[in-house]
C-alpha cells in the first residue's frame, strides 16, 4: 500500500511541475542502481522511526485517519474534515523546506484518494515556489536572447565592414538579421523591464505600452523578412533579368512597411476596446 502511494504521489507531482521528482526521487529503476539502494535505505529508516513517532503520540478522537508514512513523508494521526501540513521534504532537488506539503483526511476518517487512481494521495505540489521556476525560466530565455542578439550583431558587423560582399543577396539578409537582433532586444527589455517588475503591469505606463507596441513590430518584421528572403530567391530564380535594385527596394518596403500595416491595426483596435 505504501508504495502505491509512492508512485501515486510521484506521478501527480511529476504531472503538476515537471519531471525534477521523476529524476530524482522515484522507486528505483534498473539504470540507477546505487541510487535505488539509497532510495530503499532511507525509506526504511524514515518508516521505522516514524512508526515510532506514531506509536508514542495518542491519536485524536473518532473518526479520525491514521497516520502513516507515504514513502516521502510521515503523516501524524489526522481529524476527519481537516488537513494535514508537513514541512516539505529537503532530499528532492528542488522543494523549499520552508513549504509544506499537505494530505486531506476525510470526513469518515480515510486518507483523500486520487480520483485517477483510486489511491491514497499526498499533495506537494505546494513544495515548489512558483516564482523561483519563472526567474529560472526567464534567466534561460533571457540568456538565449543575449548569446543570440551577439551573435547577430557580430554578423551585421563582419558584412558591413567587408565591401566586397555587398550585393542584393546579402543586403536581404542584412536585413533578415536586423529583424531578429530587434526581436532579441525588445525581448531583452521586456523581461527586464516589465516581465521582472509586477508592478509596471499593473500600472500600464505609456513607455510600457509603447515597448510592447514596439515588439509587437520587431516579431512581425522577422516573418516578413522572411517572407523577403523567399521572394527574392524565386524571384530570381524564375525572372532572369529583373532589376536587382527595384527588387530590394520593393522587399524594403514590404519587409519594413507590412508589419506597420498590423501594427496599426492592432494598436488601433487594443486603443477601441480601451485595453491598457
Amino acid at each position: 500500500r505504501l508504495r502505491g502511494e509512492h508512485e501515486d504521489t510521484v506521478a501527480s507531482f511529476s504531472t503538476s511541475s515537471g519531471v525534477r521528482v521523476v529524476s530524482c526521487c522515484g522507486v528505483a529503476s534498473g539504470g540507477q542502481p546505487r541510487r535505488g539502494m539509497e532510495d530503499a535505505e532511507r525509506m526504511a529508516r524514515e518508516e521505522a522511526q516514524c512508526a515510532l513517532a506514531l506509536n508514542r503520540t495518542a491519536p485524536p478522537p473518532a473518526p479520525y485517519c491514521a497516520g502513516t508514512y507515504d514513502t516521502w513523508l510521515c503523516w501524524p494521526a489526522t481529524r476527519a474534515n481537516t488537513t494535514a501540513f508537513v514541512r516539505c521534504p529537503a532530499f528532492v532537488p528542488g522543494f523549499s523546506t520552508e513549504l509544506f506539503a499537505h494530505k486531506e483526511c476525510d470526513a469518515e476518517g480515510d486518507w483523500f484518494r486520487h480520483p485517477g487512481t483510486g489511491r491514497h494521495w499526498s499533495n506537494y505540489t505546494t513544495c515548489v515556489k512558483p516564482e523561483d521556476d519563472v526567474s529560472d525560466i526567464i534567466a534561460v530565455y533571457e540568456a538565449g536572447y543575449g548569446v543570440s542578439l551577439v551573435a547577430l550583431l557580430l554578423s551585421l558587423a563582419i558584412l558591413l565592414y567587408f565591401r566586397s560582399l555587398r550585393c542584393a543577396r546579402i543586403t536581404v539578409h542584412m536585413n533578415l538579421f536586423l529583424s531578429f537582433a530587434l526581436n532579441n532586444a525588445g525581448w531583452l527589455c521586456w523581461y527586464a523591464l516589465v516581465v521582472r517588475s509586477p508592478d509596471t503591469l499593473a500600472a500600464s505606463p505609456a513607455w510600457c505600452r509603447a515597448l510592447n507596441a514596439a515588439l509587437q513590430y520587431a516579431m512581425l518584421t522577422t516573418y516578413t523578412w522572411m517572407l523577403c528572403e523567399g521572394l527574392y530567391l524565386h524571384t530570381v530564380l524564375v525572372h532572369a533579368f529583373v532589376s536587382e535594385r527595384r527588387l530590394v527596394r520593393a522587399l524594403l518596403a514590404l519587409g519594413w512597411g507590412l508589419p506597420l500595416v498590423s501594427l496599426a491595426v492592432y494598436a488601433g483596435r487594443r486603443a477601441a476596446e480601451g485595453s491598457d
